[in-house]
């Protein structure tokens, strides 16, 4: 056999062994192993994980969101440690990411949730209540987006509209407990403790082993069928 020839068959199969060699990653296992580590505890690992899923597919909204909780979540150790310029540093990252994540998928109640808590985060109040009427507006009536603005509306005091807006959740999901839960605690927070009282036990007719119900009815309501 020829040198040229043996040249020219050698190719293909060098090609073929590189091939076999090389791996595919998949961007939803690469950012479940950074999700992991944000659960850790460990941001620094975490966002290693997200950027490296974001690599792999551009428009990947998931880890988009998942960096922007890791800076926010800086933030807030930063401004625990007293060191404000880092902190805002962070904050300014997880508006960022949390800006991308709105572009790629703002249909997204969690895209919403995070940058109202960025803003609030940052001071920008009024910014964060247009978000969150941005996101039930966007994301259309669902119990969750219409909870994160009552709950971003009660944070102003703005609680003629966090009361519209709970009622608004209400009607569209009446036997979610968690929209019934943030009624009630809306209530007595506004000092109207005969409605608190009434989600309780719409919230007991549902679930009677739940204990903040327990806690807040009588013994005699409770056992009532």
């Amino acid at each position: 056999m020829t040198g040229k020839l043996k040249i020219a068959l050698m190719i293909p199969i060098a090609a073929a062994l590189l091939s076999g060699c090389s791996r595919t990653y998949d961007p939803v296992e690469t950012y479940n192993r950074g999700y992991a580590e944000y659960i850790s505890g460990n941001c620094t690992r975490a966002i290693g994980y997200y950027k490296w899923a974001l690599e792999i597919k551009k428009e990947y909204s998931a880890p988009m969101i998942g960096l922007a909780r890791c800076y926010l979540e800086m933030a807030i150790k930063n401004f625990e440690e007293n060191n404000p310029g880092a902190a805002m540093h962070d904050l300014e990252e997880a508006l960022y990411w949390s800006n991308l994540a709105v572009d790629a998928d703002p249909g997204n109640p969690q895209v919403t949730q995070v940058r109202v808590e960025i803003l609030k985060m940052r001071g920008e109040i009024e910014a964060a209540v247009r978000t969150a009427q941005w996101g039930a507006k966007v994301q259309g009536p669902n119990a969750q987006s219409l909870l994160l603005m009552a709950k971003t509306y009660m944070e102003v005091g703005a609680y003629d509209e966090a009361q519209v807006a709970i009622r608004q959740a209400i009607a569209v999901d009446p036997y979610n407990v968690d929209v019934r839960t943030q009624a009630a605690k809306f209530y007595e927070k506004i000092g109207k403790p005969d409605l608190a009282r009434e989600q309780y036990e719409e919230i007991y007719q549902m679930d009677q082993t739940n204990p903040d119900v327990l806690d807040k009815l009588d013994s005699e309501t409770a056992r009532q069928p």
